[in-house]
């Protein structure tokens, strides 16, 4: 499709404004800020374009669907209404670009008003780890909107998401910023770092890292041109199903252990933080940095080893004697044999190692591994970092007006939700587990603005909240559709 071609110039052109902007840094010339300002605003130029020919190759898709469901062809308004009737943010896919496109929106407003410049680079990368994510899913095609998408409402709610969601990101940025700059102690920085990476990392590594030290990716198979995960079903002895569809993983040599180890050091480094502020010892500091910057180098040898099979792998193929093992090595009854009597694989050779068998928690990685990157910036480049940032009253005011912009854009998603719910499944609310993350989001941000309005609430719990809050939004915008089943499970692609 000519969309996906120019989403992926789009691409390179952020990778290059990314540069631009770092190079910036190190040379205060005017001319390296104003390329990568420039260089950015082309990436989002082309990021709208792309968005367009999406629509327009989703619309010819919809009008031919139309036109087989209904026997006849359609022309002038009628041909119109349906071809617009398929916006670009349907599916995950569409999703996770829109909401790219909405960073990168916010994010150049952000680069021209406020005279900030290290928030090129933050920006940019926040694009970049979105439209990466995007470019790593399998399912990347456009498909007839299935009834529940099929309603005027998708226009109003996803852009109501796609302005307020992009804002709160960029609020979180100037929140840390100001946390930078009011001088919260590096080990606060890196014991939050910390414990983020170590729930990623739990997550990432699944049940198999645990019990057998592997780091698993997901077998991907191709039909056609098209690729897809590669799931089998496998019953017992009785006939009773053990699984209808499961993917089928295999172990990323040497990435588990890595894994572990660098789980294990941020434990540690946790450990050494608690007594570092519990007795004030200088050394438990020091400690704390020497654990943390070991974790750092376990997670950049696992990704490097993720990144590396991913790459140089090429298509192959697997005996049945080494399909029919793994299958059962995930069957077992407690006296450690199989429960396996017979499987059905969905899927056929050539296999694929590739990083779309774990898109989100390859992501999920890369986030955590600039986020330690970003300690040790901190901790090496404190004094340098703060005098790239306006005063702190500045940066709490930004972070403060930017979230009362979005807030109400996301009251109006909320309420453009409701109503689309009721026209697609009879009922204004439910406590879909989407909706109910939706609200506690809406709470969030309103016990923020209430305490700031009435009470004149500043500091630095007000910006932790304002990261903590975007945090939420992720949650709620990927996580529970990942993570949780529920009406909106259609959204995962």
């Amino acid at each position: 499709m000519i969309s996906t071609t120019v989403f992926g110039i789009c691409f390179l052109f952020y990778v290059i404004a990314l540069i631009a902007s770092i190079t910036a840094l190190a040379n205060k010339r005017e001319v390296f800020h104003k390329s990568a300002f420039w260089l950015f605003s082309i990436g989002f130029l082309l990021h709208t374009v792309a968005l367009l020919i999406r629509w327009a190759e989703a619309g010819e898709v919809e009008v031919a669907a139309f036109q087989v469901a209904e026997n006849r062809i359609i022309e002038g308004w009628e041909w119109f209404a349906v071809w617009i009737s398929h916006p670009p943010w349907s599916n995950l896919y569409e999703s996770l670009v829109c909401f790219g496109w909405g960073m990168s929106m916010v994010s150049l407003y952000g680069m021209k008003k406020f005279n900030i410049p290290v928030l090129p680079v933050f920006a940019i990368t926040l694009s970049l780890v979105v439209m990466g994510a995007a470019s790593l899913l399998v399912d990347q095609t456009i498909s007839p909107l299935i009834p529940a998408l099929q309603s005027k409402w998708i226009h109003l709610h996803v852009t109501m998401a796609t302005i307020s969601y992009p804002a709160f990101g960029l609020a979180a940025i100037i929140g840390l910023f100001y946390l930078v700059k009011v001088g919260v102690k590096n080990e606060t920085f890196g014991l939050s770092i910390a414990i983020t990476t170590i729930i990623i990392l739990l997550i990432a590594g699944g049940g198999s890292m645990f019990t057998s030290g592997d780091y698993e990716i997901s077998i991907l198979t191709t039909h056609g041109e098209k690729s897809f995960p590669l799931t089998y079903a496998a019953q017992d002895a009785a006939g009773q199903s053990l699984t209808k569809s499961a993917r089928f993983k295999l172990a990323i040599p040497g990435a588990g252990i890595a894994m572990i180890f660098s789980l294990a050091l941020l434990l540690m480094a946790s450990v050494a933080a608690a007594f570092k502020s519990a007795l004030a010892k200088e050394k438990f500091e020091n400690i704390f940095k020497l654990l943390v910057g070991a974790g750092f180098i376990g997670l950049s040898v696992s990704l490097a080893l993720i990144i590396y099979t991913t790459a140089f792998t090429p298509p192959f193929e697997m005996s049945q004697e080494q399909i029919q093992s793994v299958i059962a090595a995930n069957h077992t009854g407690a006296n450690g044999a199989s429960l396996v009597a017979n499987y059905e694989l969905h899927g056929k050779a050539p296999f694929n190692f590739s990083l779309s068998g774990n898109p989100f928690e390859f992501m999920l990685l890369v986030v955590s591994w600039l986020s330690l990157l970003f300690y040790f910036l901190v901790v090496t480049k404190r004094e340098w970092l703060t005098e790239q940032l306006p005063s702190e009253d500045i940066l709490d005011d930004l972070s403060y007006k930017i979230i009362l912009f979005a807030y109400p854009f996301l009251t109006l998603l909320i309420i453009t939700g409701a109503v689309w719910a009721y026209y697609a499944w009879g009922r204004y609310w439910g406590w879909d587990p989407k909706e109910t993350w939706s609200l506690i989001t809406w709470i969030v941000y309103s016990i923020y603005l209430h305490v700031r309005i009435t009470h004149g609430w500043e500091g630095k719990i007000p910006a932790a909240i304002a990261l903590a809050g975007f945090g939420i939004v992720i949650f709620t915008y990927l996580g529970v559709n990942i993570l949780l089943s529920g009406l909106h499970s259609y959204a995962t692609g």
